[in-house]
């Protein structure tokens, strides 16, 4: 693992505004934490099932990634990027960005499974004390995958590369060498075959749900339309996010 400036000018000289990243950083820290909030305060009514578990691991992955992420990164900005990465920081930058990308992309597909499962197969769905140690066991898979896949980095398979302004670091997907290219292949092929997964499973339950027009099923069907309309705007910011980052 080898950490390189992504520069061509010494970073001494760099002049950027620290607004985008204050803003990211707030936004995320305090985003997740009002979303796991309101997630507690309304568990009797939507008593943690499997879906409700994951929105709660995502908001827990993505607001506990920026909030251990973002010091250096903001240190960098404070100090007028006189504060230059270390080796170590910037691996730990890079494994913890790539990390909450790829973890919340699986629990964002993970949802979209959840919700085509619950309205093509409702009786095999239903499992009694069995869904929340299903939501519980299925976070704690895609937190070790991700950590596997983040982690090949720092194993010798690629390298780690500091990018402009020196604020942050990344695997270096811009390397011809072969280890940082199969690393790469290996980290965006699982992205996008993520996100595709992710949209087509949402595309066949808005169409399920479209299709169920059994009056006796309205409070149902409203909740359903409620979770798929909040599914379908996650799915759709996040491909708008990741996928430029998956396909360079």
């Amino acid at each position: 693992m080898s950490a390189m400036n992504g520069s061509n000018s010494s970073v001494d000289t760099v002049s950027e505004s620290w607004v985008p990243p204050v803003l990211q950083f707030l936004f995320g820290v305090v985003g997740n934490s009002a979303a796991l909030l309101i997630l507690v305060c309304n568990s009797p009514t939507h008593k943690w099932s499997p879906f409700y578990r994951l929105v709660g691991g995502l908001a827990l992955t993505d607001g506990a990634g920026i909030l251990f992420l973002y010091p250096p990164i903001l240190a960098r900005y404070a100090t007028n990027f006189t504060f230059h990465f270390t080796n170590s920081v910037c691996a730990y930058t890079s494994f913890l960005a790539s990390f909450t990308i790829i973890s919340s992309a699986l629990i964002v597909c993970a949802m979209s499974i959840d919700r085509c499962l619950a309205i093509y197969f409702p009786f095999c769905y239903k499992n009694g004390n069995g869904d929340k140690l299903r939501g519980t066991t299925l976070i704690l898979v895609i937190w070790v995958t991700g950590t596997v896949v983040s982690g090949f980095q720092l194993m010798g398979l690629g390298s780690v590369y500091k990018f402009y302004p020196g604020s942050w670091c990344f695997f270096n997907f811009i390397s011809v060498n072969t280890l940082d290219h199969v690393n790469s292949l290996i980290y965006s092929g699982l992205g996008l075959i993520v996100l595709l997964l992710t949209v087509l499973l949402n595309v066949l339950v808005i169409l399920a749900t479209l299709h169920n027009k059994h009056p006796g099923h309205f409070s149902r069907v409203r909740k359903d339309v409620y979770n798929i309309a909040f599914l379908s705007v996650i799915v759709v910011l996040s491909c708008i996010c990741w996928t430029p980052l998956m396909v360079r």
